[in-house]
């Protein structure tokens, strides 16, 4: 990926393009960006769709930063309980509400409604591909990723914790009690799901699509069993900048792909193949940053090796390059 945290990577993909000028704007110390966010939920890619008469659909995926996506957008009615369900359960309100009503947030309203976004999102999919009419699908499903609320063979599971999209070391710590093993356990067998799931999704959209149908199937980051929400340090940049990219062209022509293309140049293909752009090729930069300090970015591309995720020893260069050294300062049209 290009980035290590949903918001940046999502709003970096959509836009095709890297975000140095959003992330020097907001400072290295800053924690949130609103300009960011908005580049996500109107971003340069469904701009350009809906200008020539694309539907954009998206699917509610229960994190607030991709709920509100294109400008003539339709979405499934679900409430967001990100914020909620995270706020109570690290407040006084949140300790008393399990101690007295502990089954709400384990078998609860916010695990149910979670577990459900993921699988309408599965479900309606090759649905929504039987319309005639041009339309772009933006499906954020929040799985693998905590919440654990599936086994392997997709049978609800109750989570030891209370509920919480956060990961890494953010449910490795004393809070939520849960060890690195037993986390990549209930990462592995949720990502067992969603392979067996997406399979099946995948093959009857192709089968019910009545248009020719271009799919990506693209993580924003990896996993995140060695992630510190505070230090780069204790971190893993390879674990968690790690992720599927997957393409489907429906004339099976992959020869705009190459090897290490990463989601900032995604749709730069597409909009090259199939929409008649000339959109230079970006250069494949990953950046990494703590949740602490999600600004403050380190340039690791050089410094990824897949093959030795068991350790935290990666090297890291003390400063981001500048963008005219790494690659050309192109905007999409």
């Amino acid at each position: 990926s290009n980035y290590a945290q949903t918001v940046l990577s999502q709003s970096s993909t959509l836009n095709m393009t890297y975000l140095d000028k959003q992330i020097a704007a907001a400072g290295p110390q800053s924690k949130h960006s609103k300009e960011i966010v908005e580049m996500i939920q109107s971003s340069k890619i469904c701009n350009a769709l809906s200008a020539i008469g694309y539907e954009i659909v998206n699917f509610p995926s229960g994190f607030s930063g991709t709920m509100d996506i294109g400008q003539t957008q339709k979405k499934q009615n679900f409430r967001d309980l990100e914020f909620e369900g995270t706020f109570i359960s690290q407040t006084l309100w949140g300790a008393l509400t399990t101690r007295f009503w502990p089954k709400y947030f384990n078998e609860g309203a916010a695990v149910r409604e979670h577990r459900q976004r993921i699988t309408d999102a599965l479900d309606y999919l090759p649905r929504l591909c039987e319309s005639t009419k041009p339309f772009f699908a933006y499906a954020h499903i929040m799985c693998p990723h905590p919440p654990f609320v599936f086994t392997a063979d997709g049978s609800h599971f109750t989570p030891p914790y209370k509920y919480t999209t956060n990961c890494g070391s953010r449910l490795m710590n004393k809070w939520w009690n849960i060890s690195q093993d037993e986390y990549r356990g209930y990462y592995l067998r949720q990502l067992k799901f969603m392979n067996s799931r997406l399979k099946k999704t995948i093959s009857e959209i192709q089968e019910r699509s009545t248009r020719p149908t271009i799919i990506i199937v693209q993580s924003d980051h990896g996993p995140a069993s060695m992630l510190s929400y505070e230090s780069i340090e204790q971190s893993n940049p390879a674990e968690r900048m790690s992720i599927i990219s997957a393409y489907y062209f429906p004339d099976g022509d992959y020869s705009g792909l190459y090897e290490g293309i990463t989601p900032v140049n995604s749709f730069r293909v597409i909009f090259n193949k199939y929409f008649g752009q000339k959109l230079d090729m970006l250069s494949d930069e990953s950046y990494f940053s703590v949740y602490v300090k999600p600004f403050s970015m380190v340039h690791v591309t050089d410094q990824l090796t897949l093959s030795e995720t068991s350790s935290a020893e990666v090297k890291l260069q003390s400063a981001s390059p500048s963008p005219s050294e790494t690659r050309p300062a192109v905007e999409p049209d």
